[in-house]
């Protein structure tokens, strides 16, 4: 009876080791769970290491935004699957928020153009959605800014030479020649002059559209007509 007694109790004793460690195995499995629920970390990452930033906000005259958002860690086995960004506006209305699907591996560039009535003021990174090493999504906050700011404008002149200022008058876009024969215009401005007669046998005619991406000269020469003698047509000269 005795020896019965003796392997009962080892049996027990077995078991209450055994519910033990489980019981152990099983709190630590909670306590680790809820770590990194809370730190979104994981062995070898935390949010602190991912680097997505704005990197450039321009707008120009007509309001219409670029932007461009960098990853620029090198984390190569984090995934970014999306991320979410603000562009804030003078206008609160016209502010957005997108999130967009991207698959940033690991370090690419996002970048894209967005027009509104009003002024873009900042451009912000809010989170990424991340797939660890582990296949684990995690959100990561990021709360980067960047202030938005005016693109320079180039500036080109228009200089028109007038061969025969007696006969003929040059108008179009802040052009008056002959007295006020040339003018500055912002890059990629369109220029129509038109040429009027001043006598009857003046010349007159519209020169081709001048697409100001340089310093420009507008030369004009008159050319006689095969109509009635004395009466001239105009040949514009853009270089």
């Amino acid at each position: 009876m005795a020896s019965k007694k003796g392997l009962s109790d080892v049996v027990s004793n077995v078991l209450i080791i055994l519910i033990v460690v489980a019981a152990v195995a099983i709190l630590g499995l909670i306590v680790v769970n809820m770590v990194r629920n809370t730190d979104v970390s994981t062995a070898s990452f935390t949010c602190t290491q991912l680097q997505i930033e704005p990197t450039v906000c321009n707008y120009n005259a007509a309001n219409l935004a670029t932007y461009v958002i960098q990853r620029k860690d090198s984390l190569s086995d984090v995934t970014v699957k999306s991320v979410t960004y603000s562009l804030s506006r003078a206008t609160p209305a016209d502010s957005e928020s997108i999130t967009t699907v991207t698959g940033l591996i690991p370090i690419q560039t996002l970048s894209s153009t967005s027009a509104k009535s009003s002024v873009p003021t900042t451009l912000e990174v809010v989170s990424a959605i991340i797939l660890d090493e582990n296949e684990e999504d995690y959100v990561c906050a990021i709360n980067k800014k960047l202030d938005c700011s005016p693109l320079a404008v180039t500036s080109y002149s228009l200089t028109v030479n007038n061969g025969d200022p007696p006969y003929t008058r040059i108008l179009g876009n802040g052009i008056s020649c002959t007295g006020d024969c040339s003018e500055i215009y912002p890059s990629g401005t369109s220029v129509t002059l038109t040429a009027s007669r001043l006598t009857a046998t003046g010349g007159s005619g519209t020169s081709p559209a001048i697409l100001m991406n340089g310093n420009k000269v507008v030369s004009l020469t008159k050319l006689a007509s095969s109509g009635a003698p004395g009466v001239y047509t105009i040949q514009w000269s853009i270089t």
